[in-house]
């Protein structure tokens, strides 16, 4: 599946992945999560654990809210 990668630090970069959990996890670094953000249809998948990892500040989601480490965002749809 088509992705844009958005590591901490970097610019965000298109890339594929496999549409399987373990391409998912690798690519965060962990267990995954869905955030829904949008009215779009697209997601961020993220790494669940980012904070307890200490993993470092990557982008502010919202006015609160901090995505840690490498997260993706990904279409919700077939295409």
């Amino acid at each position: 599946m088509k992705v844009l990668i958005v590591e901490p630090g970097k610019y965000p970069r298109e890339a594929d992945i496999e549409h399987t959990l373990e391409a998912e996890q690798a690519v965060v670094g962990g267990t995954i999560e869905a955030v829904y953000p949008w009215r779009d249809s697209a997601c961020i998948v993220c790494n669940d654990n980012g904070i307890a990892e200490n993993l470092p500040l990557n982008r502010m989601l919202g006015d609160y809210d901090i995505i840690h480490g490498t997260f993706f965002v990904c279409g919700l749809t077939s295409n």
